[in-house]
C-alpha cells in the first residue's frame, strides 16, 4: 500500500493554480525537487525571511541518552538568484541555551558525563553566504573547516495529500587537528504542495524537523569518553522578527544592536 500511494504521488499531486491546470509534481524529478527545497527552506524571491527552531541536545553514551540543555536557534537569511537553478543564501544565526530544568538561559552547564563544569561553545552572529544549485548545496568548507568531506543532498521528498516533506542534508567528514570529524545535519522541511505548484506563491511557509548526529565537539572536554553529539528539534519559517520567539529577538537585540529597527541591515554587516 505505502509503495502504490508512492507511485501515486506525482499524479496526486497535480492542481490548479489561479484556474489553470498545472503539471503534476513528481518527487523523483530533479526540477519538482529543487523548487520544493528551495520555496521551503527558503524562498524564490528577495524578501528577508527567518527560520527558528526549539529543541534538546543531548549526549549518546552507551545506547544511553542524557540531556545537555534547551535551545533556540533563530536565522535570518536572503536569497540572491543567479538564473538555471542556481542561488546564494546570505544568512546569520545565534543560538540562546536554557537550562532543561528551570528554562533559565545558561553560558556554561555540568555535563553529566564528565562530571565537569563546561562553558557552551558559542558562535557570534556573522553573515554568511552559502551557494545552491539544482542538486542542493555547491560550495565547498572553507576556513576551519577546509578540510573535511562534504555532501549535500537535497531528497528524498514524499507527498501525501496536500503535504509535500523535503529532506536537506548535509553531512562533513574528514580529520580536523589530528581527530576524527564527523557532523550528519538531517532537516526535513514540510508544506503544502499547492503552495510549492503555485508560481504566485514566491516565500510559503514552512515547518522544519531538524536532528544531527555528530562527533563530540572539543570544547565539550569528552576525553576517551565514547558517545554521539544529538539534538532534537522542530520550528517554523516565518516572515517578520516578531514572529520569532522572544527569548532569540532578545538575545539579538543585545548581540546586533539596531536589528530590532531595521532587520534587513544584518545580512549586508
Amino acid at each position: 500500500m505505502i509503495r502504490r500511494r508512492a507511485a501515486l504521488g506525482g499524479v496526486l499531486g497535480a492542481c490548479a493554480v489561479g484556474g489553470q491546470p498545472a503539471y503534476a509534481f513528481n518527487p523523483a524529478v530533479v526540477r519538482d525537487r529543487a523548487l520544493a527545497f528551495r520555496k521551503l527552506a527558503f524562498s524564490l524571491d528577495d524578501s528577508v525571511t527567518y527560520t527558528w527552531l526549539r529543541g534538546r541536545r543531548y549526549g549518546l553514551h552507551q545506547g544511553r541518552l542524557y540531556p545537555f540543555w534547551d535551545m533556540v536557534v533563530g536565522t535570518m537569511l536572503r536569497v540572491a538568484d543567479h538564473g538555471g537553478g542556481r542561488y546564494d543564501v546570505t544568512s546569520i544565526s545565534a543560538s540562546v541555551y536554557t537550562d532543561v530544568t528551570s528554562g533559565k538561559k545558561i553560558e556554561s552547564f555540568d555535563n553529566p558525563l564528565t562530571g565537569k563544569r563546561v562553558k557552551i561553545g558559542f558562535f557570534p552572529p556573522v553573515p554568511q553566504t552559502i551557494g545552491f544549485g539544482p542538486e542542493g548545496r555547491v560550495d565547498t568548507p572553507r576556513g576551519v573547516l577546509a578540510g573535511l568531506e562534504r555532501t549535500a543532498v537535497t531528497g528524498p521528498v514524499w507527498v501525501e495529500g496536500d503535504d509535500v516533506f523535503v529532506a536537506g542534508d548535509t553531512m562533513l567528514h574528514g580529520d580536523l587537528d589530528h581527530r576524527p570529524v564527523h557532523v550528519n545535519d538531517l532537516t526535513t522541511y514540510v508544506g503544502r504542495l499547492r503552495d510549492v505548484m503555485d508560481p504566485k506563491q514566491r516565500n510559503p511557509p514552512a515547518r522544519i524537523i531538524f536532528n544531527d548526529l555528530n562527533t563530540w565537539p572539543p570544547w565539550l572536554e569528552m576525553g576517551d569518553i565514547e558517545g554521539v553529539y544529538v539534538s532534537r528539534a522542530f520550528g517554523r519559517k516565518v516572515f517578520a522578527l516578531g514572529d520569532m520567539p522572544a527569548l532569540w529577538v532578545a538575545e539579538m537585540n543585545r548581540l546586533v544592536p539596531g536589528i530590532g529597527r531595521d532587520p534587513s541591515f544584518a545580512l549586508s554587516k
